[in-house]
Order: structure tokens, then C-alpha cells, then sequence
């Protein structure tokens, strides 16, 4: 689940800092399955992450949807990095 969020996690890292004079608002989205974790996880849990980056104002907006959760989540965050590679945690969920 978290290596699509790679990528969108390196492209807000890369925004941010090029933020200029009129709003800008990037949009990405990601699949998460127990396929993209590094390792893989063998799971029926599936979802999706929708991202909006305000750039201008240096504001992230993250929608969720996890589907056949068998129990509750205990942590989620966004690593940075190549996909297969659990880069540094840059965002934390609380």
C-alpha cells in the first residue's frame, strides 16, 4: 500500500518548495493493495488515496478509503523513495 504513495510523496517534496504567486493545486492519486508493501502482504484489504497539494500554501489535503480492513488500522504514513524501497516516513497520519 505505501509504495504507490511513494511516488506521490517524492512529487510533494519536489512542489513544495517551487511554490509561486497564484494557487496551484497538484492531484494524485494511488491504489493500495497488500502488493505494493515492501514486503508484500498477503491480504484482501484493498483502497485508495486521493492527494490534493495545495503548492502555493503548502497544505496537503489526504482522502482514505480502505475496503476489507480485518481489524483496525494502527498506523499510516507516506514514505519517500523508489518504489521497493521504505524511504524515510515525510508524512505521519495521527
Amino acid at each position: 500500500m505505501k509504495q504507490n504513495l511513494f511516488a506521490c510523496a517524492l512529487a510533494l517534496a519536489l512542489l513544495l518548495p517551487a511554490a509561486s504567486a497564484f494557487a496551484q493545486t497538484v492531484n494524485m492519486t494511488a491504489a493500495l493493495t497488500g502488493g505494493e508493501e515492501n514486503p508484500v502482504v498477503l491480504t484482501g484489504a484493498v483502497g485508495t488515496a486521493e492527494l490534493a497539494v495545495d503548492v502555493t500554501n503548502r497544505e496537503i489535503s489526504v482522502t482514505l478509503r480502505l475496503f476489507n480492513m480485518p481489524t483496525g488500522t494502527t498506523a499510516g504514513h507516506i514514505h519517500a523513495g523508489p518504489k521497493g524501497i521504505n524511504g524515510p516516513v515525510v508524512i505521519d497520519f495521527p
